[in-house]
């Protein structure tokens, strides 16, 4: 009975993975949306092992529901985070389609409020934290950065998914740097890493959709960079890396309320 729940369990994993893509579906029909999707993308959660298929390859002979029982306490850890990561990731990619569509399809407004970036960051930060602790992350954002006027939550977006890509794509214990500076009218941001780096020709191809297996996250940061009447583009660093770079407008901020002083 016990190896009964068990592979009740994997297999209602696996249906919660296939009901976020119906839902997905059935959103974009009602919108009359058409998205194509290559293989490869959304493939990719499907072509990792399975945590059924990888009990039975472990214990072949064991009976279906005796399969379970064999596991080690380090074996059902290790079972237990490969089925939460394959959620996960099956879980962000359904959340990257429908955003996708949304900015290409005007419906995404921006909420423009003034905010300061080094506060934006500090949150992007904290929420990546577990996943940037293989990497050296020097953040260097000058105290007198100018306040922009910008939607908050869709700029820690382009952030998350500018560092995210940078860790994924360089070896561990390789630096990671964000900085900004004001030039020309403008907030430049930049995520600097010093992996193997870029081909000249990919510079630009990267931030299409699913551009050599690079999925929607660089696709994304473009769309809201110009919602934002910005400007995103990679750069190859001197010698070895890739800078990811893109620009806030600057605009005046407005005066300070007199009560604000008197505080």
């Amino acid at each position: 009975m016990r190896g009964e729940r068990r592979s009740a369990t994997v297999h209602d994993v696996a249906a919660d993975h296939r009901e976020p893509c119906r839902l997905a579906h059935e959103r974009l029909e009602r919108r009359g949306q058409r998205i194509v999707l290559e293989h490869r993308e959304v493939g990719r959660p499907a072509r990792r092992q399975p945590a059924a298929l990888a009990l039975g390859e472990r214990h072949p002979r064991a009976a279906p529901g005796e399969r379970g029982e064999r596991l080690g306490a380090e074996e059902r850890a290790a079972l237990a985070q490969s089925i939460f990561q394959q959620a996960r990731d099956m879980s962000e990619l359904v959340t990257k389609v429908l955003q996708m569509t949304r900015l290409e399809s005007g419906a995404i407004k921006l909420e423009r409020g003034w905010d300061s970036l080094s506060e934006i960051a500090g949150a992007v930060l904290r929420r990546l934290h577990d996943r940037l602790a293989t990497h050296l992350m020097m953040v260097d954002l000058p105290d007198d950065l100018p306040l922009v006027r910008v939607d908050a939550s869709l700029i820690e977006q382009v952030l998350g998914n500018l560092l995210e890509n940078a860790a994924r794509h360089t070896p561990p214990r390789t630096l990671i740097r964000l900085r900004a500076q004001v030039a020309g009218g403008e907030m430049v941001v930049s995520v600097e890493d010093f992996g193997p780096g870029l081909p000249e020709g990919d510079l630009e191809r990267i931030f299409k959709k699913f551009h050599k297996g690079a999925g929607l996250g660089l696709a994304i940061c473009r769309a809201i960079v110009e919602l934002h009447k910005g400007r995103i583009w990679a750069e190859r660093l001197p010698g070895v890396g890739t800078a990811f770079r893109f620009t806030l407008p600057l605009e005046t901020p407005p005066p300070m309320p007199v009560e604000a002083f008197a505080r």
